[in-house]
């Protein structure tokens, strides 16, 4: 169907994985807001979106610097 060269296939495999690697903390961390907020926990939703901002500020910073 589409004749795509086998390097550029390999490339998107790979920035494939990095992202699926970045997004994994990422998502554990804002499904454990979700669980704590249904179970009523505000400590641990704030300690959350704490970690969360903290994650979020060294992408920003890392994606400033590099």
């Amino acid at each position: 169907m589409f004749n795509i060269e086998p390097w550029i296939l390999s490339i998107g495999f790979l920035l494939l994985g990095i992202i699926v690697l970045i997004l994994t903390p990422i998502m554990r961390v804002v499904f454990a807001i979700i669980g704590f907020k249904l179970q009523g926990d505000k400590l641990y939703v704030k300690i959350g979106s704490i970690v969360l901002c903290i994650i979020a500020a060294s992408i920003i910073y890392g994606s400033i610097i590099a």
